[in-house]
Formats: structure tokens, sequence, C-alpha cells
């Protein structure tokens, strides 16, 4: 045994050894020099400490990870073991190889950086709609080794017939430049196709143009953003003769903030907020012309090392001449209702959530084999908003728990049952009038992180 100690290590009533500081096994400071092989382990035993009764206590290194064994009456398996050949003399090297003094000299030389890309995502879908038809397309990313420069491709088409199959296809190309403190993106696309929407129905709209972004960091977790977006649109609704034409130019700026600390399946410390104003114009008939108000804080409070209360206050508005509408409802936002029920050119959200642990580790076995699921956490949450064009009238809200548990790593399963309620307004006074809970309790299962 190497005991890696400048102190003796005996057998009761036995020889002894020692292992001096340059690691030679001395035979000298033996009284009865004996050498004999006790144990038979293939990997290594290290750190091994003396018991009071005659064993030994160490470190092993068994499947791929480190154990602790004890070797009991180590006397006996001294005394059983057959002696190895010993020699008499001291077992110390009668010298050390040193190496000789090298002198080296310090060059230094600039090679030019060559960009070599990898493919980073490559993905295709086909798809059957029973009222858009078929669809397909494809996506892929590439980047360089240094992740400097990325180039996003995206293609498909959702022709239903040959006539329409170029002008089906849908495009967009992107770069994203990092090389720099200001990043910068930009790219062309072009979008055809029939669509629907709640507030409009079914329509056809064809788009095509570019766009340009630049982001600036003022800070580690503070950035500035700029976005432009110049397009042609022609949009024409089913049931309405003409066609809407317009030359697009929407201009946005933007501060964001993020030093949110995050768990397993959401942040648990510290605050976001994102802060947008912008406008959309049609530069040449008129058409469209509207302005956009976005505002988004979120912050995390650490009631303890595993325990978060969670908020989220949020409002947007898009005001104007064919403003876009903002949709609320789903597992993402307003709990407890169908996904994108509810929509508007104005909305609010406020979110209060209590994130604590629920079930670290959850593992059911089989003979084959068995599957585990961990960090299991749970939430009781309280969520209140809506979102309105016209005119204000209520307020739309639930309440309840859930548990939320990530599956492989990067995918976050939610489950929240509750209930849900509702605060009518008198819209002449904007005073709350009633408030009533809804008699169903719902039951919601859905993927994403927390908020």
């Amino acid at each position: 045994f190497n005991l890696n100690s400048s102190s003796d290590a005996k057998f009761p009533t036995e020889p002894y050894f020692s292992v001096v500081e340059d690691s030679a096994i001395v035979a000298s400071l033996l009284e009865r020099p004996q050498l004999k092989k006790i144990t038979n382990f293939a990997t290594g035993a290290f750190d091994p400490e003396w018991t009071d009764n005659d064993g030994i206590l160490f470190t092993a290194f068994e499947n791929f990870s480190f154990q602790i064994r004890k070797l009991e009456h180590v006397s006996s398996l001294f005394k059983s073991k057959p002696l190895s050949v010993f020699d008499q003399s001291p077992w110390k090297a009668p010298s050390f190889w040193q190496s000789s003094k090298h002198v080296g000299r310090l060059t230094a030389s600039v090679v030019k950086y060559r960009r070599k890309f990898s493919l980073d995502i490559a993905q295709s879908q086909i798809m059957q709609d029973p009222i858009f038809g078929t669809s397909g397309g494809a996506q892929l990313a590439i980047s360089d080794m240094l992740g400097n420069e990325k180039y996003y491709f995206l293609l498909y088409n959702e022709a239903s017939s040959k006539k329409e199959f170029l002008k089906s296809f849908n495009f967009a190309v992107s770069k994203l430049d990092l090389s720099r403190r200001t990043n910068i993106a930009y790219g062309i696309y072009h979008f055809a196709g029939n669509y629907y929407s709640f507030s409009e129905g079914f329509f056809y709209e064809r788009r095509y143009g570019g766009f340009a972004s630049l982001s600036y960091p003022f800070s580690v977790f503070q950035r500035g953003e700029v976005h432009v977006n110049i397009r042609n649109s022609e949009k024409q609704w089913y049931g309405f003769l003409g066609t809407r034409r317009a030359l697009l130019i929407s201009n946005f700026i933007a501060w964001v903030k993020d030093n949110s600390l995050w768990g397993p399946t959401g942040p648990i410390d510290g605050e976001r907020y994102h802060f947008t104003i912008g406008n959309t114009v049609d530069v040449k008939n008129s058409n469209v012309n509207f302005y956009t108000i976005s505002a988004d804080y979120r912050k995390y409070f650490r009631l303890g090392r595993r325990i978060t209360y969670a908020t989220r206050v949020m409002g947007r508005i898009n005001h104007g001449k064919e403003a876009i509408k903002f949709f609320l409802g789903g597992s993402w936002d307003l709990r407890g209702y169908d996904r994108w029920s509810i929509w508007g050119e104005k909305l609010v959200l406020m979110n209060h959530e209590l994130r604590f642990p629920f079930i670290d580790r959850f593992t059911i076995r089989f003979p084959f084999g068995g599957i585990g699921f961990s960090s299991i956490r749970g939430a009781a949450f309280w969520d209140l908003g809506n979102a309105w064009s016209s005119s204000f009238r209520q307020l739309r809200g639930s309440l309840g728990v859930g548990i939320r548990f990530r599956l492989g790593g990067f995918l976050v399963l939610r489950l929240d049952y509750g209930k849900k309620y509702q605060i009518l307004f008198d819209r002449s006074i904007f005073r709350p009038t009633q408030f009533k809970f809804f008699p169903d309790t719902f039951t919601q299962f859905f993927f994403g992180w927390d908020f």
C-alpha cells in the first residue's frame, strides 16, 4: 500500500513499511523485509487509512465512479498470501533523471481567419390541411466556427395546383453578424398564401421585401435595438371585391434588459423587461398607418434557495388604420382560456406565480429498464388580463395550481388546474361593477418554459 504519508504505517505486531517523500520504498526500514500482494484491483486504490480493528479504509475506482471500501483482517491476509520475490537491497534509485535546461525563442505570427461554415439545423415538413390543402418546406441554418456569422434559409410551398406553384413559393434568407459589438441582421423574404385570423376571416396576402436590425449592448445585461422592415403587400379578403395594395415601412426602437437566473423550468431570480415603440405606414397609397407601443416587465423574487415568486406586467397598443391585433389565451399568458381566443388592438396582462419544488426525482422501473423524470416543479398562479379594440368592458382571469416537468433537457411540459373568473366594468366611470367565478374548473396541458 502506498500510504502517501510521511508517517510510518504499521501492521499490528507485524513488519511495517513507509513511503518517503521521494516515493521510493526503503527496505532497510523493514524489520523482516517481505512483499506480498493481498488485493486484486484492476483499476486503482487511493488514500488508505488504518482502522483500530486491523483493517484499512481506502477509495477505489469502480464502475466509472469512486467508492469507499474496507479491507478486513489485514494481518491474516498478509500471513496467508505467498511471499513475492524481494531483493534485500534498498528500493531506492541511485539517481534521478533531470531534464537539461532548454532555451526557447518566443515567436508570434498573425494568421488570417478563414471562415468555415457548418450545418447547425436542417429540417423539413409536409403538412395536409383540410382547408388550406397540402404544403411543405425546409429550413436550414449554418454558422462559422467562431459563431460570428449565421445564415438562415427558409423555403416552402403551399400551391394547390400547377399554375399556383411559382406564385406560392415562400422563402426567406437572413444573415446575423456577431463579429462586432454592434450586432447586425438583415435579409429578404417572399411570403404568399391563404391566411385566416379571428378578426379578419379568410384572406390572401402576398408580401415581399427586406429587413435590417441593429443591436448594441450597453452592458452585459442591457441593450438597445433598432429594426426596419420594408415590404410590398397585396391583400385580398374573401367575399369582398378589390385588393388592398401597400408599400409598408415599419420602424421600431427597443430597450431590453435581462439579468435573470434560470432554474430547471424557467427564471428563478433577477428581472427582465422589453420596451418597444414603432410605426407602420403605407408610404405609397396611405392604406395602412398605425403605431405600436409595447411594455413587458418581469420580476423574480427569491424567497428561498428553491422557492420563487414571479410577476409579469404587460401592456400593448396597436392603434390606427389596419392595425394588427394582439392575442391572448393559453398556457403561456392567460391560463384556462383557449389559445388565442381573445384578441384586440389593446392588451393588458398581469401574472403572479409562486414556484416551488414538487418532486425532485420520479422513476418508474420496468424489467427491461426504466424511465425517470427530474426537477418536477409546482406552481400556484393568479392571472388577470384582456384584449379589446373599441371599448374596455371587462377583465378576465384565472387562478389555480399546476406542475411543470422538464423532458429530455429541452422541453418543459405544463399541467394546470384552476378556475376562471370575470370582472365587469362600467364604461362610463371605469369602475368594476361585478365579479363572478365561472362554474366549471379547467385542466390545461401544454408545453413551454415559465415566463
